[in-house]
């Protein structure tokens, strides 16, 4: 059993540093994305979108890192006996330790990448109703413009007065 334990130490850190890498790669991309969210020009929403995606699919590699995370975590509890990392008091199995660092590493990444996120988005917002406002200033100036751009039908009558 203790080799086995090792065994899965040795993995669940593997996946950790793989983790790591990719949410490396999120902060980067969260960070591009605001740069991007800067400026509302069309080439930068393209770039946007080239992002939103990119991190799409970043997430998906993480959730699949997840998942085997998750099953071999479980693993390695039931087999050093606990139901938490908190219930360690010391290094029962080597590598225990680094485990520990990287899953704090990546929990400090990630908190790092939600408050991008949360002003990311609420920037994205802002420059929605930026938009919206700009498209209602374009609306009212063709209203005004077609207004008083309209030609005349009828004959329009021209007031002369001449003196006699």
């Amino acid at each position: 059993m203790g080799m086995n334990v090792e065994v899965l130490t040795d993995y669940l850190i593997r996946i950790s540093e793989g983790k790591l890498q990719l949410i490396s790669k999120l902060l980067d991309l969260s960070v591009q994305q605001r740069e991007a969210l800067q400026v509302v020009e069309e080439e930068d929403m393209k770039l946007l979108n080239d992002l939103i995606q990119q991190k799409h699919e970043t997430i998906g590699k993480i959730d699949v890192l997840d998942k085997e995370f998750l099953d071999k975590f479980t693993q390695l509890k039931q087999g050093l006996g606990i139901n938490s990392f908190a219930d360690l008091k010391d290094e029962p199995v080597v590598g225990i330790k680094t485990l520990k660092q990287k899953i704090q590493e990546i929990m400090n990444i990630t908190e790092d990448i939600r408050i991008l996120d949360e002003a990311n988005t609420k920037k994205a917002k802002d420059n929605m109703d930026q938009i919206k406002q700009q498209l209602k200033t374009v609306k009212i100036g063709k209203k005004a413009n077609y207004g008083y751009g309209k030609k005349f039908s009828e004959n329009p009558s021209i007031l002369i007065d001449k003196k006699k």
